[in-house]
């Protein structure tokens, strides 16, 4: 086909000539195949995605190029005193002067994108509040974060001292829940006790409480033991990276969590890469969280060399909301071992007990400055305080200074259960009792001695002091490793006091609490129970070390004499005018009952109930079995069985359950039901 193009009269003319070779075929004009073909538009990455996210070139090529308009761009220029001035003379309204007016234009990137009206996208300003709030210069005057870690696995402690999300005091200003996991082969987000967490409502009670406390935010936590082999194999692939991100982002939505705490403690063990490697994560859950306003949080192990292997500080601190150092177990020891002596674990200054090397590197103070002087801003770091202390057992009882020889770590707690470990409750509790005493060495640090334990804490005079700490070197604020560790129940006076000791140095809030436990009286018993209380089904009674204390239930729950916790509304259950008792020990054989309303299932009919292939019955002989009256009728209390719920213990003589429970009916006071979810 030939084409010739002449021009006549200042017109275009195009002739489109058949090709000799082909005459029959239609001629066709050469623009249509020469032409771009029509395609959808290229999709940009939003400016907000390379203006927030400083551009760091990496050594191994590793790092994005950003658009070329985001470094080729000149910044805003800043005006003037003088062109500050004549443009203020022209507005008579405005009263401002000149140094006010600068201050106005506070925000970098995205936020000084946003702020100048240049993007009107209504999702995007939505999302980007919280990213434009924290980039604002930081005001000395601003509440501190206080934030505050729960374990899920407290939830299944013995009662009285069984914490659930419901007990957070309003002090918090961010609420860790902890923890999450990543799964084995996908690393993808996944519950930590989908028991627990999902089926009885860990996450909703804790993520509604943001209805209860105004400004609450409520971060999930991945990470905790056993998850730093597969955090290392994550990071090492871009698409599981990219499977952990959109598993994360989908888990944040679905659950109403605020954030993701990133609780990988010790990244570059294993491979020098994974410090790369990290603050590529960082920036990439970065950039796919701003746009929906979600927090990023990470955490920092306590010692020098740790932080070098593996942290960026400087890239770390431009990714995250805030970081969280780990001021806790500074102790030089291997991870699972015990030092040789008795050290403090958690020293802000120096600990006399250590060598001189380790008490000059192995404080708080020291390992604040060293992060602050490579790059973190003290404004998005915040110092973890640990509500527990670390225990060891002296080689001699007599020899019980600072430094003194130990054999391995302390006997656990009754209710904690972790050798090496004492809640703070757990210690306060032995004081009350006259068990052992507390001394303060010359550093002012506090250990507790109690025949051949000894243990490194902290109480609220020592919390102040590093509170102190955090205002004068400007740190974002502090992080209390757990609140379910503090004495929230007010065994030994007020609730929460090291929280509260937190709260109120940093942002003058007194922790307020309706868990206090009020002494009533003595009580004579050898070990510890619970008892119902004669007047009121919200209260209950808590016999320990001879003191008898009258409780409160939390969330407006009754309190059940069979099981020992407050895990029901159900006023047919109250038992007025009796004083029902039941050990500790036997109540902790309960946990998977407790807190019982909040399973999903329980509101649903009771067909559907039964159906359910999680639910298996079970039962089993019991010799010791304990009766007490309840109701005009026997219940059984205590044993190695948990009790059926009451619409299965209603119809447990149909001989259709009886076949398909696989129940074997033998006498009453033998025998005892329950019911447990299938494990996975």
């Amino acid at each position: 086909m030939f084409m010739f193009v002449y021009v006549q009269c200042s017109v275009l003319w195009t002739i489109v000539v058949a090709s000799p070779r082909y005459p029959d075929e239609r001629p066709f004009a050469r623009s249509a195949i020469e032409t771009v073909p029509d395609h959808d538009p290229i999709a940009l990455p939003i400016r907000s995605s390379v203006e927030s996210i400083p551009l760091r070139l990496l050594e191994e090529s590793e790092g994005r190029l950003p658009l070329r308009d985001a470094v080729e761009k000149p910044p805003i220029p800043i005006p003037d005193s003088d062109s500050l001035y004549k443009y203020l003379k022209n507005i008579e309204e405005t009263k401002d002067d000149v140094e006010n007016v600068m201050q106005k234009n506070n925000y970098y990137g995205a936020a000084s994108y946003l702020n100048n009206g240049s993007r009107t996208d209504e999702k995007l300003q939505h999302g980007n509040e919280n990213l434009e709030a924290m980039q604002q210069t930081s005001d000395q005057n601003a509440r501190k974060l206080v934030v505050c870690y729960i374990e899920s696995q407290a939830a299944y402690r013995a009662p009285p001292l069984a914490f659930t999300g419901g007990l957070v005091p309003k002090s918090c200003t961010h609420l860790h829940y902890a923890f999450a996991k990543l799964h084995p082969h996908t690393y993808a987000v996944i519950p930590g006790n989908e028991d627990y967490d999902v089926i009885k409502g860990g996450y909703r009670i804790a993520t509604g409480l943001k209805g209860r406390i105004p400004g609450l935010k409520v971060i999930i936590s991945v990470g905790g033991d056993g998850t730093d082999r597969l955090f290392s194999e994550m990071v090492q692939e871009p698409y599981r990276r990219n499977s952990f991100i959109d598993s994360a982002l989908a888990f944040l939505q679905e659950h109403d969590f605020d954030g993701l705490d990133l609780h990988w403690v010790y990244a570059g063990d294993k491979d020098d890469k994974e410090k790369e490697l990290l603050v590529s994560l960082l920036y990439e859950l970065r950039e796919k969280f701003s746009s929906y306003g979600y927090l990023l949080s990470t955490v920092l192990p306590p010692f020098r060399y740790q932080i070098e292997d593996g942290y960026d500080l400087s890239a770390v601190s431009g990714a995250t909301d805030y970081t969280i150092l780990q001021a806790w177990d500074m102790t030089h020891a291997k991870r699972d071992d015990p030092p040789t002596r008795a050290l403090q674990h958690s020293a802000l200054n120096r600990d006399p007990g250590a060598s001189g090397r380790d008490q000059r590197y192995d404080n708080i103070e020291f390992v604040v400055k060293y992060i602050l002087r490579h790059g973190m801003a003290a404004d998005k770091l915040v110092l973890g305080i640990p509500l527990f202390g670390r225990s060891y057992t002296l080689a001699s009882s007599t020899m019980s200074s600072p430094g003194a020889a130990i054999v391995g770590w302390g006997d656990e707690g009754p209710y904690t259960q972790t050798k090496g470990m004492l809640a703070y409750f757990e210690i306060c509790m032995n004081e009350r009792e006259g068990k052992g005493f507390s001394e303060m060495d010359e550093a002012g640090n506090t250990y507790y001695v109690f025949e051949n334990q000894w243990v490194s804490y902290d109480n609220p005079n020592t919390v102040l002091k590093k509170m102190n700490f955090v205002t004068m070197t400007g740190l974002a604020g502090a992080a209390a490793w757990a609140i379910d560790r503090d004495d929230f129940r007010g065994l030994c006076g007020s609730p929460f006091p090291i929280l509260s000791a937190i709260s109120t140095s940093l942002n003058g809030e007194s922790t307020l609490s309706d868990q206090s436990s009020l002494k009533v009286g003595s009580c004579e018993s050898s070990m510890p129970y619970l008892a119902s209380d004669q007047e009121s089904c919200a209260h209950f009674h808590f016999c320990t070390g001879g003191i008898n204390y009258r409780m409160i239930c939390e969330d407006e729950r009754l309190y059940d004499p069979s099981t020992g916790f407050c895990g029901h509304q159900d006023v047919a259950k109250c038992v007025p005018g009796q004083s029902l008792r039941i050990s500790v020990d036997d109540a902790a054989r309960f946990l998977n009952q407790a807190y019982e309303s909040d399973f999903e299932w329980n509101a649903k009919p009771h067909s559907e109930t039964l159906d359910k292939e999680n639910e298996e019955l079970i039962s089993s002989y019991q010799s010791e079995t304990k009766i007490i009256p309840s109701r005009n009728k026997n219940s059984l209390v205590s044993g190695a069985g948990r009790f059926l719920n009451y619409h299965l213990k209603r119809n447990i003589s149909e001989p259709r359950l009886q076949k398909r429970y696989k129940i074997r009916i033998t006498t009453e006071r033998n025998v005892k039901y329950g019911m447990a979810p299938r494990k996975w």
